[in-house]
């Protein structure tokens, strides 16, 4: 009886796994919570390289090293590409600008940047 009660256990536990492994994959989705890159953020390395690599990949004029470091080119090509996108251009990568980022040049890197830039969606 011991046996036969663990062994449907087992088996729903099984079941169990298999579903949340099949609902948790999907296509890639933004980042509604991550940081903003700007001067007096977090900054993560990661999102500073991503801002830098789509803004340089745009058809943007700005144009900043694609190093992973926040500074006054990575500020001055974040200003650019707003101006260029027709947002406020205040220099910080915050859910508008993270939108005009990965809307439009966010196929490149298998959607890598979608966990680090902020969004709205």
């Amino acid at each position: 009886m011991i046996g036969k009660k663990f062994a449907i256990k087992a088996g729903l536990t099984t079941a169990l796994a298999a579903v949340a492994a099949v609902a948790s994959t999907g296509s890639a989705h933004a980042a509604v919570g991550a940081g903003w890159v700007g001067w007096g953020e977090t900054n993560n390395s990661h999102a500073v390289w991503c801002v830098q690599k789509l803004i340089d990949d745009s058809p943007s004029p700005g144009y900043a090293t694609t190093d992973g470091a926040f500074g006054q080119q990575t500020y001055t090509a974040i200003q650019k590409f707003q101006r260029w996108a027709g947002l406020p251009a205040d220099g910080v990568v915050g859910p508008s600008t993270g939108d005009a980022l990965l809307l439009d040049f966010s196929d490149y890197y298998d959607n890598y940047c979608y966990h680090y830039l902020p969004t709205t969606y």
